[in-house]
């Protein structure tokens, strides 16, 4: 991911601009002052740029101005299904299965979860979201019925195309 800014001065042009992430000061190219976000910070950590600029003023000193923005990283998530098993038996222990996806930060996706048969049993739309915090499977069919015991195959998908799939135990 790269953050973008629009610096400009109308009169008398901009002379100097410069970046301040953290001990790093990072000179920008006014034309198009860009800074790739992937080389600072931790993924889903907030990241906080300080942006300082100059004008070409003729008949005085230079104007400077700055302004501070904070960004998040969208984190690079994995493909994961956990906890494997789960056990939907409403003790409050392991009682839901949940996906993990890349993109899920900033877009939804749909699971479809199958027997081994290849016989849809569940079907899920997914909200965007932070990893490891949402619970989605209850280990029922879209009718609301307990589904048995044993292996699933879910797929995590997105505009028709696969982002994920695997199989998950469901135990009772």
């Amino acid at each position: 991911e790269t953050a973008s800014f629009d610096i400009s001065d109308l009169l008398s042009g901009v002379g100097e601009a410069y970046g301040i992430i953290g001990a790093d000061t990072i000179q920008l190219d006014t034309s198009n002052p860009e800074i790739p976000l992937s080389n600072y910070g931790v993924p889903g950590e907030t990241l906080n740029i300080e942006i300082y600029a100059c004008d070409n003023a003729l008949y005085c000193g230079a104007n400077c101005g700055n302004a501070n923005f904070w960004f998040i990283p969208a984190p690079q998530t994995p493909c994961d299904a956990y906890p494997i098993p789960f056990t939907p038996n409403n003790d409050g222990k392991n009682d839901y299965i949940s996906f993990d996806y890349p993109g899920m930060v900033k877009e939804g996706a749909t699971v479809s979860i199958f027997t081994v048969d290849g016989i849809l049993v569940r079907k899920i739309d997914l909200s965007p979201s932070l990893p490891q915090t949402t619970a989605l499977w209850d280990g029922m069919n879209d009718d609301g019925d307990k589904l048995p015991p044993g292996i699933y195959i879910y797929v995590v998908s997105r505009d028709g195309n696969i982002l994920c799939k695997g199989t998950i135990a469901l135990a009772r």
